[in-house]
């Protein structure tokens, strides 16, 4: 059985224990990360994995992207052309699939046309990872804010569904709360 995790972990280097913690408990293929904030740097990857990097050459506050691979486990890189934070792998199992990280910022622009661009070169079937600042009820929200219609739109008019439970995803590690923002992971064929 393969297994990935995706985790906002709001900074790569200020959470390297918590990651090597993830890893040991969990032993994942893939470990997709959202806001890294290397700031361009290309860090060290816990042992035993590998690190791809988004290089995040605009070294943005809160932005980054890196994927960790487990040693051994065979992959390509897709080259990508977007103004999105998406970093793409093709994977092979008992048939090859498209891995996508994406991330996206609160304070970017996106639209269906984005997305669309997006997932065009992607090879399917796709598992779209990501931390997405969407809201909507469709994954347990309170309310819909334009992201969240934008997603559900595109929901509506692709084959494409989301896998997530419904449980929280966010947890406030400070005040030990959890957010009704969800990340989301669709699943494309």
């Amino acid at each position: 059985m393969t297994s990935k995790i995706q985790w906002n972990c709001q900074g790569y280097s200020a959470k390297y224990e918590d990651i090597r913690c993830l890893i040991s408990k969990h032993n994942p293929h893939m470990l997709l990360l959202h806001e890294t904030m290397l700031g361009g740097r290309i860090p060290r990857p816990p042992a035993g994995y590998e690190i791809v990097t988004d290089g995040d050459l605009n070294h943005t506050p809160g932005h980054g992207l890196c994927t960790l691979i487990r040693n051994g486990i065979p992959y390509q890189a897709i080259t990508l052309r977007t103004t999105m934070h998406a970093m793409a792998f093709a994977r092979q199992l008992n048939k090859q699939y498209t891995v996508c990280n994406l991330y996206l910022p609160h304070n970017e622009d996106m639209t269906m046309r984005h997305i669309l661009r997006l997932i065009d070169q992607l090879p399917t079937p796709i598992l779209l990872c990501g931390d997405f600042n969407a809201n909507h009820t469709l994954w347990g929200n309170y309310d819909i804010d334009r992201r969240g219609q934008v997603i559900e739109d595109f929901l509506l008019n692709s084959n494409t569904s989301i896998m997530n439970d419904g449980r929280p995803t966010h947890f406030h590690i400070q005040t030990g709360s959890q957010s009704d923002r969800k990340s989301t992971r669709l699943n494309s064929s």
